[in-house]
């Protein structure tokens, strides 16, 4: 857990609970709230940062929601589950999170499902939330969804807005994203006074210069599309490696030999796939993650001859 301001902590995001986990914030008193929740994914990390701060999750009596996607609030079924926590968010995103909708609430990003979750208020532009004795102004910012928010509060004359996916956040009709809605929200937050901002996949720190950055979010939306976006699940590399693999075993006509002779690993950080006699790599890539080689014994000759073609001698 990482402190951003007073009475308020980062409980959840990339580099605390899980890499795909969106940005969290426990605002600490009586009575305990999360500003989103993160993913379910995330869950059990997010419970252990809690406890650091002296809270369970049943002691949580209410989160409010950015907006209704995978990485923010899927977790709130589970929260729901162990506490009476209520959940709050805006309208225009109350049934995707309602149902588990797997397009409208992303969860399709990371094939992984949205458990449903209970709604129990809503949220509106132009309210006022008194949580723990701070105030937090709800400002409804279509345009990465429907119903996102942003809030804005001051802490000890420190003005902080929580602008979630609402700055850097993706854009697809999938999702029922509108560039029309996120220029006029945008320029909605430029008009605001604030001098500290986070936003929903940043470090667990205070972002200065803030209305700079919002500035300049303005001036580069919607510029240019990326349309070769890759699923946060998906590894391609992984993809070619398993239908590789697959391709060796079924055309093997015999059972794979245990392998006879070993020598070091080329490097940690390789990938390598490598026959047993020879020891060739017929697949190779470098890999920052630490990967070390898989090894698959075939026979010399039956890599020579191709992998769909001869019989192994």
């Amino acid at each position: 857990m990482w402190y951003v301001c007073w009475g308020t902590s980062v409980t959840s995001g990339n580099r605390l609970t899980h890499v795909w986990d969106a940005s969290a914030y426990l605002i600490a008193g009586d009575e305990p709230t999360l500003i989103d929740c993160g993913s379910t994914e995330g869950y059990a990390a997010l419970k252990r940062d809690l406890k650091s701060f002296g809270y369970a999750p049943k002691d949580i009596k209410r989160v409010i929601g950015t907006h209704g996607h995978w990485d923010h609030l899927s977790a709130m079924a589970k929260l729901q589950e162990e506490s009476d926590a209520q959940l709050f968010i805006h309208e225009a995103d109350r049934r995707q999170v309602e149902t588990g909708d797997p397009a409208l609430t992303a969860a399709y990003l990371y094939n992984k499902p949205f458990p449903p979750a209970r709604v129990d208020g809503l949220l509106t532009h132009g309210d006022v939330l008194d949580i723990n004795g701070y105030l937090f102004e709800v400002y409804h910012t279509p345009g990465h969804s429907p119903g996102s928010v942003s809030l804005r509060t001051e802490f000890h004359g420190l003005k902080l807005l929580i602008a979630a996916d609402t700055i850097w956040g993706g854009y697809h009709p999938r999702i029922r994203s509108s560039l029309e809605d996120w220029e006029k929200s945008l320029d909605r937050l430029l008009e605001l006074e604030f001098d500290v901002m986070t936003t929903g996949h940043c470090p667990p720190a205070l972002i200065f210069d803030a209305k700079r950055h919002v500035y300049e979010a303005r001036q580069q939306l919607g510029v240019y599309w990326n349309p070769w976006f890759k699923p946060f699940h998906s590894s391609f590399a992984a993809t070619i490696l398993k239908g590789l693999l697959e391709s060796v075993v079924q055309a093997v006509p015999f059972p794979f030999r245990p392998i006879a002779r070993a020598r070091p690993a080329r490097r940690a950080h390789r990938t390598s796939v490598v026959c047993s006699t020879a020891w060739r790599p017929i697949y190779q890539r470098d890999n920052s993650l630490g990967f070390t080689e898989i090894r698959l014994p075939v026979r010399r000759a039956f890599l020579a001859r191709g992998l769909g073609s001869g019989t192994a001698q």
